[in-house]
């Protein structure tokens, strides 16, 4: 990708201090993570159209939420596998549903 924001999004993580997780949604657009996509309305003709369903791209969002919260506020451990580990690659990177970075 090449858009100005997108390289910012690049910068961000990387001065982000350990640990760091980057994830890239494939086929998601910016509207892809409301709660309703059809309630968008005109502000959802700017952005590129999404291939990712919304139910899929924010099923995926919550899970990662969840996972980052459980393993980094609470500090279960068990939790990582959710993150960057083989349940979260199983679920989202073979099935080319999302790219991981980790640091």
């Amino acid at each position: 990708m090449s858009s100005p924001r997108w390289r910012r999004c690049l910068q961000f993580y990387a001065q982000a201090k350990t640990p760091s997780i980057q994830i890239t949604a494939s086929g998601a657009n910016h509207m892809s993570f409301l709660d309703d996509v059809s309630t968008c309305g005109f502000t959802c003709s700017f952005c590129n159209a999404a291939t990712a369903s919304n139910a899929s791209v924010n099923g995926m969002a919550r899970a990662f939420m969840v996972a980052f919260y459980e393993r980094h506020l609470r500090g279960n451990v068990a939790y990582d596998t959710y993150l960057t580990g083989a349940d979260a690659k199983a679920r989202y990177v073979t099935t080319n549903q999302a790219a991981l970075v980790s640091k």
